[in-house]
């Protein structure tokens, strides 16, 4: 009876190993399945999160390049002898016939704003994003201003790209088409405070014929005198694509 027990407790010892190294072999199975699903499904995730972004920057360009195409160059921003398209280290401002929000206006004021936060600390860094802000133009006749709210103060925005790198308006410089420098035509960022813009073909503030042949003059000579906007673009890297919208204000006569 004895050496019946022994060999039963040595077979139950066996068997316990037997199982130990099964567990062992089943956990390590199903350890190996749960992280290669989970490299799948944080692939996925990624590669679903880039081509998100690349919907929200094709989308934004699109808008953007939409609205410029049927921009209106007749109305100034503003009173006297204020441009109709206007740029500057922030933001792009035009008035144009292709509203997101306000449908029953005949003509709408966009301004495409950029904004920074954070990166003004050491170790920080800066992130962008591009809002979108518009107005309703009822009224022709009434200024236009060149970042408020028009149409009675009534206003929309929403934020087109975020979690930007890095994204600012530059300008086309070209310095031939003003003097006869023979400094190479370029892309420069603009200084901040630095605005330059199209001149209204026709002023909002403007009445009768000697008005309207005044403004046009003046139109004229400060597109001669102070290098106006020939062309610009928004350049800018979101998640390590680089992104650029590129557009033409005015030809040079050059």
């Amino acid at each position: 009876m004895t050496l019946l027990r022994t060999n039963s407790t040595k077979c139950r010892r066996a068997m316990t190993l037997l199982e130990v190294i099964l567990a062992m072999t089943v956990m390590a199975s199903i350890s190996t399945l749960v992280a290669a699903l989970w490299s799948q499904t944080r692939s996925w995730a990624i590669e679903n999160a880039s081509h998100q972004s690349g919907l929200r920057v094709e989308r934004a360009v699109g808008l953007i390049d939409q609205q410029w195409k049927s921009r209106v160059l007749s109305i100034a921003l503003g009173e006297d002898d204020a441009p109709a398209i206007a740029l500057t280290d922030e933001r792009l401002s035009f008035i144009t016939t292709t509203p997101i929000f306000f449908h029953e206006a005949p003509m709408v004021r966009v301004v495409y704003r950029i904004e920074r936060r954070g990166g003004y600390l050491a170790g920080e860094d800066a992130t962008f994003s591009l809002e979108y802000e518009e107005s309703p133009v009822t009224d022709p006749r009434v200024a236009v201003s060149t970042s408020g709210a028009s149409g009675g103060g009534q206003s929309k925005s929403l934020t087109l790209l975020k979690d930007a790198s890095a994204l600012r308006w530059e300008r086309w410089d070209d310095p031939s088409a003003t003097s006869s420098s023979d400094e190479p035509a370029r892309w420069v960022p603009l200084e901040r405070g630095e605005e330059v813009g199209v001149g209204a073909a026709v002023t909002v503030s403007s009445q009768g014929l000697d008005d309207l042949n005044a403004a046009a003059e003046r139109a004229r000579a400060q597109d001669e005198n102070e290098n106006p906007l020939r062309a610009g673009r928004l350049t800018g890297t979101i998640e390590g694509d680089e992104i650029a919208w590129l557009f033409v204000a005015a030809p040079s006569r050059s």
